[in-house]
C-alpha cells in the first residue's frame, strides 16, 4: 500500500506537469478535429485527478472498510492508464481524414 502511495504520488505530480503543457498539442494547424488528439488530451488532464482520488479513495477504504479494496482502489491510475491507451489507439477515427 505504502509503495503504490509513493507510486501514485509521483505519477500524479508527473501527470500534473504533462497536464500543463497539454493545450500545446492543438498548436498544429487542423490538429482542433483530431478525435485521437482530443482523447489524449482528455486523459491527459483528468491523470492527475484520478491519482489524486485513487490515493484518497484507496486509504479511506484501507482504513475503514477491507484492505483488499483499498488496495484495489490505489491502482486505479494503472486502470485509467490501459483504458486511455485502449481510447488513444484502437476506437476508430477521422484521424488523418478531410
Amino acid at each position: 500500500m505504502i509503495v503504490w502511495t509513493c507510486i501514485d504520488g509521483l505519477c500524479g505530480l508527473l501527470g500534473l506537469m504533462m497536464a500543463m503543457l497539454s493545450p500545446m498539442l492543438f498548436d498544429a494547424p487542423g490538429s482542433e478535429e483530431s478525435r485521437p488528439l482530443k482523447r489524449f488530451f482528455v486523459c491527459l488532464l483528468t491523470f492527475p485527478l484520478v491519482c489524486a482520488a485513487a490515493l484518497a479513495g484507496g486509504w479511506l477504504l484501507y482504513s475503514f472498510a477491507d484492505p483488499y479494496f483499498g488496495a484495489v482502489a490505489i491502482t486505479l491510475p494503472l486502470a485509467h492508464f490501459v483504458v486511455g491507451a485502449w481510447l488513444v489507439y484502437r476506437l476508430p477515427s477521422n484521424f488523418g481524414k478531410p
